[in-house]
């Protein structure tokens, strides 16, 4: 009996040890698991400029990003709390989050701010930017909108209708003054004069155009620039010398409103037109131009020669770009392929996804609320983003809409109100939005975190103060921000 309690003791002890060793092996395994939940994810996230760090506690987490990096340690101890720590770290100094970036509009209101503003640019990295007012001056940004100067270098009273900047150089911006000068600048605005050759564009009365639209190429080489009841010119020389628009030509391509062929266009002169608007892609081989009760004109021989799109009849194409109606701006992607214009009385949208060649109407399918349709709005000015994925639009006594499928589909920006919206502008990753409400307010949108020069928007409270209007100098209000100097 007593060898037999032994034997039975000593198997009671082995089987103890097993349990044991067994518990400890499923501690460990339960150690390594926690620890894979903790440590594998660090994924550094570049979503169109935006970065995002994020720690995550689950096994199992995916994201659709652009880039990503994924790290995963087996190890304890200090290496564990080190790469958290870091983690952590990194999302305070880099104000990291990994929720969706809610987008944000504020309007500049402070030190009468409420001006008749005209019409707006901004530069593709949306931090220079740049405003004019009707019978005012002409403001310029430097840091996406924070604070405003008026350019004490251009006229601070003068009838101000459009401006441009140069992709490739911030501080070269041309801006034209209705019945008046041109006007440059290659210092960011601190100083502005006119063009040597600008006599040339004098009509034939000898008064100066009724300017209306300015675009640049990228490296500004390729300027165009055209007037209402005046003609378009071109240079191709950083605006040397500029002469007048001409026609193409082409044999059996010319037609009536209704598409039918009436004769041939022989070149020339385009001729003293309405025009209201126009743009170029980045390198400038597509130039286009919209003309008021009249076509709208492609160019995609960098400006040299000019003729309206040709409607060849199929069902897939619409004759809108053909056709005689009251055009009011255009805007394209920085390859030009895609561009946008649109038309002012009860207007709609019409969109090329072909460089211009051929152009349709954005229309939706059905419309059950007449107060988010998008036809039939006095649509007052349009913009694009580099890629053409993202699109917007102004409307005069109505709202800003946004597009970011390349035109499919219209949301309305009810947020920013109902009011006489004259321009927008935006970064060429569309995310940097500025626009004007006449005798109102400049609008910036944010569709991304953004740090500005004096602090992270919207909350300026760490600002020095006198450089912020909301919680920095305490005269900000929960909805404003921003200065005007």
């Amino acid at each position: 009996r007593t060898s037999s309690a032994h034997h039975q003791r000593a198997q009671t002890h082995r089987e103890s040890r097993e349990t044991g060793r067994q518990r400890k092996r499923d501690d460990k395994k339960a150690d390594t698991e926690e620890e894979e939940k903790v440590l594998w994810v660090i994924v550094f996230t570049t979503r169109d400029g935006e970065r995002f760090i994020n720690c995550g506690v689950e096994r199992h987490l995916f994201w659709t990003v652009h880039m990503y990096l994924y790290m995963k340690f087996n190890v304890r101890g200090c290496i564990c709390a080190s790469l958290v720590l870091a983690c952590f770290l990194l999302g305070l100094l880099d104000g990291a989050r990994s929720e969706t970036v809610t987008p944000t509009w504020y309007s500049i209101s402070h030190n009468g701010g409420a001006r008749s503003w005209r019409s707006v640019a901004v530069h593709k990295n949306g931090v220079v930017m740049a405003a004019v007012v009707k019978n005012g001056g002409l403001w310029i940004s430097k840091n996406g909108g924070e604070r405003w100067t008026l350019s004490e270098g251009a006229p601070t009273d003068a009838d101000w209708f459009g401006v441009s900047i140069a992709d490739d150089d911030p501080n070269y911006m041309i801006a034209c003054v209705i019945r008046s000068h041109l006007y440059r600048t290659t210092d960011g605005g601190a100083t502005w004069t006119t063009f040597t050759n600008e006599a040339v564009m004098l009509e034939s009365t000898g008064a100066w155009p009724s300017w209306k639209g300015t675009a640049l190429s990228a490296n500004a080489k390729y300027q165009l620039v055209n007037s209402f009841s005046g003609h378009m010119f071109k240079s191709s020389d950083f605006g040397a010398t500029w002469s007048r628009a001409q026609l193409g030509t082409a044999t059996g391509r010319l037609q009536d409103t209704d598409g039918n062929i009436i004769g041939d266009y022989t070149g020339g002169d385009i001729g003293a037109k309405n025009y209201y608007s126009c743009d170029m892609s980045a390198d400038g081989r597509y130039q286009t131009a919209v003309v008021s009760n009249g076509l709208i004109y492609v160019s995609n021989d960098y400006g040299e020669t000019f003729l309206p799109p040709f409607y060849d009849g199929t069902a897939g194409q619409n004759p809108v770009g053909n056709k005689v109606d009251s055009w009011q701006t255009v805007k394209m992607s920085e390859d030009g392929k895609y561009q946008l214009a649109c038309v002012y009385l009860t207007g709609h949208l019409t969109l090329s996804t072909d460089y211009g060649v051929s152009w349709k109407k954005v229309a939706e399918d059905e419309c059950l609320d007449a107060s988010t349709c998008i036809d039939s709005l006095n649509y007052q000015y349009v913009a694009v983003s580099e890629d053409g994925s993202a699109m917007m639009a102004a409307v005069t006594n109505g709202y800003l809409l946004r597009s970011t499928d390349y035109g499919a589909t219209w949301a309305y920006l009810t947020d920013q109100g109902r009011g006489t919206w004259t321009s927008i502008g935006m970064s060429n990753d569309g995310k940097n939005v500025l626009a004007s409400w006449s005798t109102s307010y400049l609008y910036i949108g944010q569709y991304k975190c953004v740090s500005g020069t004096y602090g992270t928007f919207p909350d300026c409270k760490t600002c020095p103060k006198g450089t912020c209007s909301l919680g920095g100098d305490d005269t900000g209000s929960r909805r404003f921000f921003g200065s005007l100097l």
